[in-house]
């Protein structure tokens, strides 16, 4: 039987606030552990779009194993 490993992808999220122009805004990064992978997001829309992508790229079509 051949062994099938799950894709998952791990992430360290660092979220903060800055001040801009007066008024409080979030701002993200997220690494890669293992990696000098950073990735840096200038808001929360940013940040889900970017692992939106990374999930797509990441999902494989299940097989079936009953043949």
């Amino acid at each position: 039987m051949a062994h099938h490993q799950t894709p998952y992808l791990a992430y360290l999220l660092r979220i903060w606030q800055e001040d801009h122009n007066g008024h409080s805004i979030w701002r993200a990064s997220l690494e890669r552990p293992g990696s000098n992978k950073r990735y840096a997001f200038p808001d929360f829309i940013s940040l889900m779009t970017f692992l939106s992508t990374e999930m797509s790229a990441q999902q494989t079509t299940p097989t079936d194993s009953k043949k």
